[in-house]
């Protein structure tokens, strides 16, 4: 799906909030697709907390998609990070979300320019890869609005 625009969707977040892809358009977005039961997303969540609070105020906007069947293990995941997300976290128990974009494992991280182009995507996490991440984020903060 890489260079292709990212497919439009939908969902609620814990707070009850809607969130809509189409919201951050003219901004870069890191969607990560993540489950309370999948080892390398309590990896990843910590990254994914620190890479916001370096970012957000660059233009990056991070939505996360959680694909538990019950709120509770969501809630405890939260529960017992250190720092809390400031991102929207979209609950989808009944996994709508990642088929739009071709998911076939937890976590799945995917970068998207502020085109909505899919420019980047990552299956899996390994904290090696950190810099990889962080060099996507910045090439694409660095593009204004119409170039690729």
């Amino acid at each position: 799906m890489i260079n292709t625009k990212a497919p439009p969707f939908s969902g609620t977040t814990m707070e009850g909030t809607v969130v809509r892809l189409s919201d951050y358009s003219n901004k870069v977005v890191l969607l990560d697709f993540w489950a309370s039961w999948c080892g390398p997303c309590r990896q990843e969540m910590p990254f994914l907390i620190e890479t916001d609070k370096k970012y957000k105020d660059k233009g990056l906007v991070i939505l996360t998609v959680n694909i538990d069947a019950e709120l509770e293990n969501v809630r405890k995941f939260i529960s017992n990070l250190e720092i809390l997300p400031g991102f929207p976290i979209i609950l989808d128990k009944d996994t709508q979300i990642p088929p739009l974009f071709q998911i076939k494992g937890m976590p799945t991280t995917i970068l998207i320019d502020r085109r909505g182009i899919i420019r980047y995507q990552h299956e899996g996490f390994q904290s090696e890869k950190k810099d990889v991440y962080l060099a996507e984020i910045n090439s694409l903060l660095e593009q204004k609005q119409g170039t690729q």
